[in-house]
């Protein structure tokens, strides 16, 4: 037969944690523990309001926004009207996340067609174009359109 091992014992075992139940006064680590403190040594109650300048998608049932919000990616384009669009939906329903989801691809998408169009504009007289091409290509196609659309209908009273 084998001969017994000793298993080690616990540390509530040891002789230096006798005394963990016992009276507050007379437990071991009673000078060294204190109250968790309560300020948290902010200047504030609560933070100061944003100023809000445009839309910004916020739950349904907030009145206002929270005091502190982001503020980098504003919503703009078709992605931003499908955001518009998803935040008068209540979020517990599928539909109202589904549409979050859908205008973040569309948002990627109206990147990537930016990028596309502002190419060969950089590098040019016209950089501050395809900076403004880069940032909201949905709007400069629209402005491209009416621009084209209104050559078009000057062109035909000029000719007529």
């Amino acid at each position: 037969m084998r001969e017994a091992i000793e298993i080690p014992r616990g540390p509530a075992e040891q002789p230096s944690a006798i005394g963990i139940d016992e009276a507050f006064e007379r437990r071991p680590g009673v000078p060294m523990e204190a109250e968790p403190a309560i300020d948290s040594g902010a200047h504030w109650q609560t933070p100061e309001r944003q100023p809000e300048r445009r839309f910004r998608p916020r739950r349904r049932g907030l009145p206002r926004l929270t005091p502190v919000y982001g503020t980098a990616q504003p919503p703009r384009g078709l992605s931003g009207i499908m955001r518009r669009i998803a935040y008068h939906i209540p979020e517990h329903k599928a539909r109202h996340w589904a549409l979050l989801l859908a205008s973040d691809r569309v948002d990627v998408l109206e990147g990537r067609m930016g990028e596309a169009l502002a190419r060969p504009l950089h590098g040019t007289a016209l950089e501050p174009v395809a900076r403004q091409v880069e940032k909201n290509p949905v709007r400069a196609l629209g402005v491209a359109v009416l621009g084209l659309v209104g050559l078009r209908l000057l062109m035909n009273r000029i000719f007529d």
